[in-house]
């Protein structure tokens, strides 16, 4: 079937006898619960699952490397993390470039998105009777030597009308939102296809763009394949008001279409790629709660993109209409736009970007401030701090059109285990005196402490105008 399937259209109905649902008369299934906070994905069809000494032996048998579950969703396929498609407009001789989609991050986006709204998560475990009173063993089937990830299925629970009380497929999920297709290698999976035929009449995901992105020898997992880029083809049949509001989320219609333009798409390579392999889990700083980490890596340029902090810009009115705490709030530099992570989706994962050495940088500032010692606190000791700070940080925060994203700060050298990634949040004066002042039960008491002894003792060398300054308002 797989040398059939060469040519054939993913879009296509299916022989009833591919179907792929009946499992072996001899095996069962069990479902097992995980703890969400311990499921990764790393793209659209697989991630690791963290296995604790507390969770149940089914899990412990499952375990591919060390306290970790590899895993893949069987008879699927999502887009490469790598693959993207990018869109030319041509007029005469004239190319020019249109924009990219990322739709291999899109699918590994959605699939975050759709973890984090699930109030349960479970895996779906094909298991064998052991025999007599001695339980049941896994049925650990192997996607390929090269991967090593165990093919089971998640189950989620979600706070929806529709699936209240029930167990759904996270992989037919993700084929509803159209990021999903079935795999033609083994048979069709009936609930993969239905989702994917759902998504296709509705044009969400990959079937908003032209079906010439779904075409044999320019699927969205060719990347993986190899292919990392292609000659551009000719797109047919295009809405010549809209492709751009279509294919990139724009409102209204491309002013400047033409009825002459041809529009042409080319496989290319994300340039988003490194967020796949961000997760969050407990900082490496004490009292610092979650983290941004980054699995293995190979050495990474600096202004690398990382992550997204924040999709879309905000105003001081918005997050005072949403009642905003304004503590994950920004306010970028050249454009003055305002962006605010605070509220969780999933996909920001920017948000858990803590900054390093706070704790002692506050301790400098307290001892630079004793007037015993020092006659005042000049701009260029709070520079020295600040900058100090600047250099230990990894990301840096950078506007990219209508997004906050993070960036690498530096070079970084290849990584052979996972490790913490670092932000700098800014002066001091400007982020971490205001927020410890206004909400000193969320620190450690030695933070607090110096804070106010900063703001309230006269052993300070601060003028009332200077801790008036200094102490305003988070972020105005």
């Amino acid at each position: 079937m797989k040398r059939y399937t060469k040519s054939f259209d993913v879009t296509e109905p299916c022989p009833k006898s591919w179907s792929a649902n009946e499992a072996p008369l001899d095996v069962c299934t069990t479902i097992v619960p995980v703890p969400k906070q311990n499921v990764h994905l790393f793209d659209g069809d697989g991630g690791e699952i963290f296995v604790g000494e507390d969770d149940e032996e089914l899990l412990k048998e499952m375990c591919t490397h060390p306290q970790t579950i590899r895993f893949r969703f069987p008879l699927c396929d999502a887009p490469e993390i790598r693959t993207a498609f990018k869109f030319k407009k041509r007029r005469g001789d004239l190319f020019t470039s249109v924009g990219t989609v990322e739709v291999g991050m899109e699918a590994m986006r959605m699939a975050r998105k759709l973890l984090f709204e699930a109030t349960s998560t479970n895996l779906l475990v094909r298991t064998h009777e052991k025999g007599g009173d001695q339980g049941v063993t896994p049925v650990v089937e192997i996607d390929s030597p090269r991967y090593g990830r165990v093919l089971c299925e998640l189950l989620v629970e979600r706070d929806v009308d529709t699936d209240e009380g029930q167990f759904v497929f996270f992989s037919a999920l993700l084929a509803e939102e159209g990021y999903m297709f079935p795999s033609f290698k083994y048979g069709i999976e009936d609930r993969i296809k239905s989702g994917m035929d759902n998504a296709r009449k509705h044009g969400k995901g990959m079937f908003r763009l032209p079906d010439e992105t779904r075409q044999q020898g320019f699927l969205p997992w060719d990347i993986k394949d190899g292919q990392t880029a292609s000659e551009p083809i000719l797109i047919r049949n295009v809405n010549i008001n809209q492709p751009e509001a279509l294919w990139f989320g724009k409102a209204g219609t491309d002013s400047t279409a033409d009825s002459n333009d041809r529009y042409y798409v080319e496989l290319a390579e994300s340039k988003e790629w490194l967020e796949a392999s961000c997760f969050v889990k407990e900082s490496t700083i004490p009292g610092a709660g979650l983290g941004l980490f980054l699995k293995p890596h190979p050495p990474i340029p600096k202004g690398q993109f990382v992550c997204l902090y924040a999709t879309r810009s905000t105003t001081q009115e918005a997050m005072d209409a949403t009642g905003s705490s304004r503590d994950y709030a920004i306010l970028t530099g050249k454009a003055k736009l305002w962006f605010d992570a605070e509220k969780q989706d999933g996909v920001c994962l920017g948000r858990f970007a803590n900054q390093l050495h706070v704790r002692e940088s506050l301790a400098e500032v307290r001892e630079r401030s004793r007037k015993s010692i020092f006659p005042e606190m000049r701009e260029e000791d709070w520079k020295k701090i600040n900058d100090a700070d600047a250099q230990r940080a990894t990301l840096v925060y950078e506007q990219r059109k209508e997004q906050l994203v993070l960036v690498t700060a530096k070079d970084i050298p290849r990584a052979a285990e996972s490790h913490e990634l670092f932000a700098h949040y800014g002066d001091l004066r400007e982020y971490w005196l205001p927020l410890i002042r206004r909400k000193p039960d969320s620190f450690p008491e030695d933070m607090t402490s110096i804070v106010s002894w900063l703001m309230d003792s006269e052993e300070t060398n601060w003028s009332q105008q200077q801790k008036q300054n200094w102490f305003g308002l988070h972020n105005n």
